[in-house]
């Protein structure tokens, strides 16, 4: 069956860098935005579901991502709109894991994989940025030097990024939450890092395991906050040595009191 590029809308990622980008992390970000855009089609022999790199412009690192469309009006029909759905699917998975919506129905270990690795070479980058942005070029709009209407745009931070591997890391891990209650009280010395985190906001979680499997909301004095977070390179690449006070609803943690900190060590990734 024929079949052509699709000129009418495309997918635009840019990646917004203060610091150089490991050619292997742009690589697999970019292979796993392709698996994940490929799983999420409907299986049609007549039509691979693939993404194809209509162009790759200056600034930055931007990648223009178009489908292949066949050229037959029934099909043509069927797949048109596939890239503003895949954008829409971003949109709400992102917006999940940053606690911003619900969970988006048949989501799986796969897809979570998938984006965390799209979004790693702004985690690694504390001044990056990644944006997608749907774009429709069958308008005349000329908007952030593409010619054509945003019709969707999301963009993902340093923390935001990190916040999206940690509690994509911890969906994949599916804890159950079937432990034994956990008391009221103080713990020494145990081993924290950070689920989510930002400057300017207290909306603030953490994971102590040797507590509790999964995020719990943190506070901890001004004081330290600035030397593991705010002073700290690489935040979410550490793991720190605490003293907290853990308070318990129905035998499960809802505040972490972060009482002593007394140091940190790389995080191993493997």
């Amino acid at each position: 069956m024929e079949a052509k590029l699709d000129d009418n809308m495309t997918l635009i990622v840019k990646i917004s860098n203060s610091e150089p980008v490991e050619l292997a992390d742009f690589a697999k970000s970019m292979m796993s935005l392709a698996n994940d855009y490929q799983s999420r089609q409907t299986a049609d022999p007549r039509l691979p579901a693939k993404l194809y790199i209509k162009e790759i412009k200056s600034g930055s690192i931007i990648a223009e991502l178009a489908p292949m469309l066949p050229l037959a009006g029934q099909l043509l029909i069927e797949h048109y709109d596939q890239i503003e759905n895949y954008a829409e699917h971003l949109y709400n998975l992102i917006g999940w894991l940053l606690g911003k919506n619900g969970k988006p129905e048949n989501t799986d270990g796969k897809q979570l994989n998938n984006l965390s690795n799209i979004v790693n070479p702004v985690a690694n980058d504390k001044g990056g940025q990644l944006t997608f942005s749907t774009v429709n070029h069958s308008g005349s709009v000329v908007n952030n030097n593409h010619s054509g209407s945003v019709v969707n745009n999301i963009t993902v931070n340093y923390y935001e990024a990190n916040t999206v591997q940690n509690r994509a890391r911890q969906e994949i891990r599916q804890l159950q939450e079937q432990e034994e209650p956990v008391e009221n009280g103080d713990y020494t010395q145990v081993l924290m890092y950070w689920a989510q985190a930002a400057p300017d906001k207290e909306t603030d979680q953490a994971v102590i395991e040797a507590v509790w499997p999964k995020p719990v909301k943190v506070i901890l004095p001004d004081r330290i906050k600035q030397e593991i977070l705010l002073d700290e390179p690489y935040p979410f690449k550490k793991l720190y040595i605490v003293d907290v006070n853990v308070q318990t609803v129905k035998g499960r943690p809802k505040l972490y009191k972060i009482q002593t900190y007394y140091g940190s060590m790389d995080m191993d990734e493997n």
